[in-house]
């Protein structure tokens, strides 16, 4: 089953939470919650992307950050920035393709 087919079966407008802590510290220490052995941030980042394409995403939280353990280099902070960068490139393009499919009509006219 597709990502898509999901809320078609539940009638519901999905939204995306993230939390930061699902990456491994290495690449996001500034959570509270660590986890080793997680996720690439370009692993999350693809995830975040690739939902937002395919689904009616209707809201965003990005969670688990912690400025305090974050860092001079401030990591952290730029991946979650990146996420929420991430979903709001997919959701556009997914609504620019929907508008041009509306905007030519049937048959591609």
């Amino acid at each position: 089953m597709s990502a898509a087919a999901v809320p078609m079966r539940m009638r519901a407008a999905p939204e995306i939470m993230k939390p930061v802590d699902v990456v491994d510290p290495g690449m996001a220490p500034g959570t509270g919650t660590p986890e080793p052995g997680g996720l690439t941030s370009r692993q999350l980042l693809d995830a975040v992307r690739r939902c937002a394409l395919e689904l009616p995403v209707v809201g965003l939280d990005v969670v688990e950050l912690s400025p305090a353990y974050d860092g001079p280099g401030q990591v952290t902070a730029f991946l979650a920035n990146r996420i929420v960068l991430e979903a709001l490139s997919g959701i556009a393009k997914r609504r620019r393709g929907t508008a041009r499919s509306e905007a030519t009509g049937p048959g591609g006219r």
